[in-house]
């Protein structure tokens, strides 16, 4: 028996700022219901620039095969890696 799941997940990621702008990196996780962020087992991490004010979607996904795995409920959480830094003289 072939099993394929997908499981995909957005962010909306928005640079508040009205005068910095960078790179801006999000990480997605993907883990069992009921199981932690620790025990993850996939992620996806994205990293794009964001001008001020600007706003993307990030997308993250990953494809399971293993038939356990595909018959529970996945879970995906976000963290965010990197946000640019205001310099402040």
């Amino acid at each position: 028996k072939c099993i394929d799941k997908t499981i995909k997940c957005t962010a909306n990621v928005i640079n508040l700022d009205y005068d910095t702008f960078g790179i801006f990196e999000v990480k997605f996780l993907f883990f069992e219901q009921g199981k932690t962020m620790d025990n993850a087992f996939d992620s996806a991490s994205l990293s794009q620039n964001l001008q001020p004010q600007e706003e993307k979607v990030f997308y993250g996904q990953t494809e399971i095969t293993n038939p356990e795995l595909a018959a529970k409920d996945i879970i995906c959480f976000y963290q965010t890696i990197n946000v640019p830094e205001k310099e402040v003289c």
